[in-house]
């Protein structure tokens, strides 16, 4: 027996080139409303003037996207999101977690899945642009795959605290890793 799924559609960067908050909550209740599954965010927490990194998702080795467009933080649109939508999932596609303290990242991630009722789904990326892990004053070189430790000490963080919600302040999680010190703590 052929089970056939239907095709789920999503819609990808939700966070990029609207001008005002307005028009990104109304895109994504229009994308709601239609049916898509998912709507999705890119992270770049600045876009240099004069890149000299090459991108490497196009034969072209340039982004694609000028320095002035409007690109509204991923996690904090995806909680605004979360607020006025009900049913469609809310995606990070993706979040450069080898540029983020992995403590903090964990907490954002844990809260925002909590204020969209579980519709969270977290894309975790190691980045590519030199010039922005500079600005973040974020070592370039440790990135996988020779700092694998730099994303996946992360990952492993999200995945425990993620497994204390909805109760996150119950069972404290121990946490050693590359980006932060030993402790234990409650998230």
């Amino acid at each position: 027996m052929n089970i056939q799924k239907p095709m789920k559609f999503g819609l990808i960067p939700i966070n990029v080139g609207a001008p005002a908050p307005e028009q990104i909550i109304a895109t994504a209740q229009a994308a709601e409303a239609a049916g898509f599954e998912s709507i999705w965010t890119f992270e770049h927490v600045m876009l240099p003037l004069q890149n000299r990194s090459r991108y490497p998702y196009n034969e072209t080795g340039e982004l694609g996207l000028a320095p002035e467009i409007p690109l509204f933080d991923p996690l904090i649109t995806l909680a605004a999101l979360a607020m006025k939508t009900t049913t469609i999932r809310l995606g990070t596609g993706v979040n450069i977690v080898a540029q983020t303290n992995p403590l903090l990242l964990a907490k954002q991630l844990a809260t925002l899945d909590v204020l969209c009722g579980g519709r969270l789904i977290f894309g975790a990326g190691i980045g590519w642009l030199q010039q922005e892990f500079d600005a973040m004053g974020v070592p370039f070189a440790g990135r996988p795959p020779s700092g694998r430790q730099r994303c996946d000490d992360p990952l492993d963080l999200v995945a425990r605290l993620a497994a204390l919600v909805p109760r996150p302040r119950v069972n404290p999680t121990r946490y050693h890793g590359v980006l932060a010190p030993n402790h234990q703590c409650r998230a």
